[in-house]
């Protein structure tokens, strides 16, 4: 199975929603090894916010929240094709 896990907001926030991606990811990719985890994080995040051997980073240029986000992020997203989003 594969996961991804809109992670975009967490360029431009610290607390609230942000901490809350980055604790629920850390913690589903520690509980489930063999499912296949992706964070979707903004292109300015500086380092990912979780590390670990089933999580993988995908940069995208849509930040969060954009009025154009309902059409170019699906474009972004058509090569990832993930499970669940």
């Amino acid at each position: 199975m594969h996961i991804a896990i809109d992670a975009r907001l967490n360029a431009y926030r610290i607390g609230g929603i942000a901490q809350y991606t980055q604790q629920l990811l850390t913690a589903l990719a520690e509980i489930a090894p063999a499912v296949r985890f992706t964070a979707l994080e903004h292109r300015k995040q500086r380092r990912p916010i979780v590390q670990g051997a089933n999580v993988r980073v995908r940069r995208l240029w849509t930040p969060p929240h954009h009025r154009w986000e309902q059409l170019s992020l699906p474009v972004e997203l058509a090569s990832l094709r993930p499970d669940i989003l």
